[in-house]
């Protein structure tokens, strides 16, 4: 399960960090490593919600071809309002589910999520969701 998830969250990350270095968001600010080194729990909490919750029961209910970008879809309607997030977790929410029906791991994908997220949130959206705690 994380030979697949890597081949996909290690261009990602790399994209996001190219990002950031273009938009002068590098170096990281300290908070960084602590969140993700923290996030990987919360990663796994939300692929848990996602892969056995509502993936699971729509695609037992649903043929795959609707089960599949529903659950994408309510996964980035998760992250509203912030809409720009949103975009960005719709297509991992399809990688991530159709990964999950293959290698039904969630330790990997939460890991893989927390790491997408970091990036995301630093390096795409300039957010330090620990600036106020550290300032």
């Amino acid at each position: 399960a994380a030979l697949p998830a890597a081949l996909v969250a290690v261009p990602l990350l790399a994209a996001l960090a190219a990002w950031g270095a273009r938009t002068g968001r590098l170096p990281p600010p300290p908070g960084f490593l602590l969140v993700a080194a923290a996030y990987p729990l919360w990663g796994v909490a939300q692929q848990f919600l996602l892969q056995a919750v509502v993936w699971t029961r729509l695609s037992a209910r649903l043929p795959r071809a609707a089960a599949q970008p529903l659950a994408a879809a309510l996964f980035a309607l998760s992250h509203a309002p912030d809409w720009p997030l949103a975009a960005l977790t719709l297509p991992l929410g399809l990688a991530t589910v159709e990964h999950y029906r293959r290698w039904p791991n969630l330790w990997v994908l939460g890991t893989a999520h927390a790491l997408l997220g970091t990036f995301a949130y630093y390096f795409a959206r300039g957010r330090d969701p620990l600036a106020a705690l550290l300032r």
